[in-house]
């Protein structure tokens, strides 16, 4: 159980011109829909993993490509947070 409510991190999007979408998380290679397809139109919600150490900063990657429609076309955002809580009877 963690003291601090973990906030969530929304990811709206809507794609025109395209049949789909492909999403990646934190992928180094660039290689689309790594963490699966999504429709044109849509929202997603993450949650940080607070895997870091208290105070650390965690930052995650989030590229959505589309798919079919013509030639294939990417936006990425970076999002940041600070590691608040490890969670009660975590060490740290």
């Amino acid at each position: 159980m963690f003291r601090a409510e973990p906030v969530p991190l929304v990811i709206e999007w809507k794609i025109s011109g395209a049949t789909g979408g492909a999403l990646s998380v934190d992928d180094p290679t660039g290689t689309p829909g790594t963490y699966g397809a999504v429709d044109p139109e849509g929202s997603l919600e993450f949650f940080f993993s607070c895997a870091g150490e208290v105070g650390s900063t965690e930052t995650h990657t989030y590229a959505l490509y589309t798919v079919g429609g013509g030639p294939m076309d990417s936006a990425t955002v970076t999002a940041s947070a600070t590691v608040l809580d490890k969670g009660l009877g975590a060490d740290s």
